[in-house]
């Protein structure tokens, strides 16, 4: 097979995915940032503790690591890098940094021991540091005094996961150091437990104080350095487990020479405090928890990341080529869906390249095939966005029938062609309301941008085209969480107009239908709205043949409920231009104040609609004047510019 039959048969070779693991490479453009932190992590008193806090994906390992380099811009100073023979010349004091990976750690079922992997980690580096440097002895005594409180499996536990970790260079300190603290803590008590814990940890402190003091402190010199640890993915343990790390480590948090860096959610931390000591610790306690660990914190400057920069680096990564145009509607979808989290954006690339990839093979294809309507690009990555920030919303649209879902009411065809009311209709009580219910909590304002983002590269000369919105919503189910590939059993299907497809299709579902006469009195009623205008359609889907859906300009207003002995006539003016949905309700009371049975037979929801119900054959006289309100209604609107 030539290499031009495989990309046809792969789709383009040049897809690619980008990777989530942190770089330590700026693409955010915060410099400032990361040169402020590093020059306080630098030139602070010590001992000082500090938190990177953010939401998950919000960038603060990378954070961490652009500000460790800012620090340590020597390799042989980072002693979590490999290590090398000599350092570098420097005439400032040194600053030494470790990097500890607490859920790392964790997954070798150390949880209940993370204090102490802490400190074993930090001491084999501690010894690596400075290798031709003489007078390591403090350090090894703080390596050996460990040994007390560590497992059953004791240091060894450590180089194993060293090993695993890719840092098998210091297994060897480890195992010789251990090797003599064995046989020191055998001479010292014949091998029974410690008891005193308390004693020991005094001890371990000490040393620990006493092994960063040798390092740091240069040869006859006052002027000293400083060690950084940065302890990062506190936030991803169990709440409880972060919380008592974090209880454990006061104890050596404020050693002279050392500042601790730690990436912590507060969230995760009042959760932690809650789990752990109970409801009645609430906010206000947790804060106090915090405060008392933690002396600086700093918050990722989420608000001033330059997305525009880093979409062009994921777009250099991927080899994605976009016109300008493109670019700037790429940016529009991400601030309206995911926002600024660095992690989410990524995720949002990656599933785009994939179903890019799979629409390449079937746009080929269907090419081939002289098929046309295949989606776009954009269209592709607007529905992504949809699916990736509102995954309950999508489920919504894409589970049922489309246009029959409040959602795309509300928020798609409501609002065409007039971002004014778009806005009214997004920022209301009810359609927030509409959003809770869909499980979209949060963040209404910004799914209605979203939504009017989206319709935008779905327009086409006749306007808002539905079906290729529904296609792309059915092709994006590859890449969505909880939706069925399969075709739903649920869907309303297609429907279909006329008085003669209408009884063919009910009487599919409800034989009684087919009687001669049957269907005259709900036929009455849309005979009458039909005549008034061409805008007016009134449809029955696939699978609900009983629920007749009234159109006003491909917009749903209302519904007939045909039933074998009445129907029930629905209005719901949330559809309409009025700005006061219930003005409708209030004028049909009005119209009809004479008929105190009628209007004892209403039921009104929260946005104005309202339903007639048990409309009876007898009552066909009654059914033409509610059509009568019903055209004056609609013609009212259709005649507002």
């Amino acid at each position: 097979m030539s290499s031009g039959d495989k990309k046809a048969k792969n789709g383009s070779d040049d897809t690619r995915g980008v990777i989530d693991t942190p770089l330590g490479e700026d693409w955010l453009s915060i410099q400032p940032y990361v040169e402020g932190l590093s020059g306080f992590i630098g030139g602070c008193q010590t001992p000082m503790t500090i938190a990177v806090q953010g939401d998950w994906g919000t960038g603060k390992t990378n954070m961490m690591l652009l500000a460790e380099r800012q620090l340590a811009p020597h390799g042989h100073f980072r002693l979590s890098d490999p290590p090398k023979n000599a350092p570098e010349a420097t005439e400032e004091a040194p600053v030494y940094t470790i990097r500890f990976n607490t859920w790392q750690y964790s997954q070798f079922e150390m949880q209940g021991r993370l204090v102490g992997s802490l400190l074993e980690n930090i001491g084999a580096h501690l010894l690596l540091a400075e290798p031709g440097k003489k007078g390591a002895e403090k350090r090894k005594e703080f390596l050996n005094a460990l040994l007390p409180i560590a497992s059953t499996a004791g240091l060894s536990v450590l180089q194993t996961g060293l090993g695993f970790v890719g840092l098998g260079a210091l297994s060897g300190v480890v195992q010789e150091v251990s090797a003599e603290a064995r046989v020191a803590l055998a001479k010292r008590n014949g091998g029974a437990p410690v008891e005193d814990v308390a004693a020991v940890l005094v001890d371990v402190k000490a040393k620990f104080a006493a092994a960063v003091k040798e390092l740091v402190t240069a040869d006859g010199d006052a002027d000293t350095g400083r060690l950084v640890v940065f302890i990062d993915d506190l936030d991803r343990l169990e709440p409880r487990k972060a919380v008592e790390l974090m209880e454990s480590l006061k104890l050596f948090l404020d050693v002279p020479h050392c500042v601790f860096v730690l990436a912590i959610d507060f969230s995760v931390v009042q959760q932690g405090v809650i789990d752990k000591y109970g409801s009645r610790m609430g906010r206000a306690k947790a804060r106090s928890f915090f405060d008392k660990i933690i002396q600086v914190p700093f918050q990722m400057p989420v608000g001033a990341y330059r997305l525009e920069v880093f979409l062009d680096e994921l777009i250099k990564e991927t080899r994605l080529v976009l016109s300008d145009d493109e670019r700037s509607s790429f940016l529009g979808l991400i601030q309206y869906s995911v926002g600024s989290n660095p992690r989410s954006i990524k995720r949002l690339i990656n599933t785009f390249m994939l179903l890019r990839g799979i629409s390449t093979i079937g746009r080929q294809q269907s090419d081939e095939r002289g098929a046309t309507g295949q989606s776009t690009d954009l269209q592709l990555f607007a529905i992504l966005c949809l699916q990736t920030a509102y995954p309950d919303a999508y489920l919504e649209l894409v589970s049922g029938d489309v246009e029959e879902s409040s959602i795309f009411q509300r928020f798609f065809v409501a609002s065409e062609g007039n971002s004014t009311e778009a806005d009214e209709v997004q920022n209301s009580a009810d359609a927030e309301k509409l959003l809770v219910e869909a499980g979209i909590e949060a963040g209404g304002k910004r799914f209605g941008q979203l939504a009017s983002e989206i319709m935008s590269q779905f327009k086409n000369r006749d306007g808002f085209d539905v079906g290729a919105f529904e296609s792309v919503l059915r092709q994006a189910i590859t890449t969505s969480s909880g939706a069925d590939s399969t075709p739903s059993t649920s869907r309303r299907g297609p429907k279909v107009y006329g008085a003669d497809a209408r009884q063919q299709r009910i009487a599919q579902k409800a034989p009684w239908a087919a009687r001669p006469g049957a269907l005259a009195l709900p036929e009455q009623f849309c005979t009458r709205l039909e005549d008034s205008s061409e805008q007016v359609r009134i449809g029955v889907p696939e699978s609900d043949t009983q629920g007749w859906v009234i159109e006003v300009a491909r917009k749903r207003v209302g519904m007939l409920h045909v039933r074998q002995k009445f129907v029930h006539v629905s209005l719901e003016p949330r559809w309409f231009k009025e700005k006061n949905p219930k003005f409708f309700y209030e004028k049909f009371r009005k119209q009809f104040a004479g008929d105190a049975d009628l209007l004892e037979r209403v039921d009104v929801n929260d946005y104005g609609g309202f339903i007639i119900n048990r409309i009876k054959p007898t009552e066909a006289e009654l059914l033409g004047r509610l059509a009568d309100f019903w055209v004056d209604v609609i013609q009212e609107d259709l005649d507002k510019p």
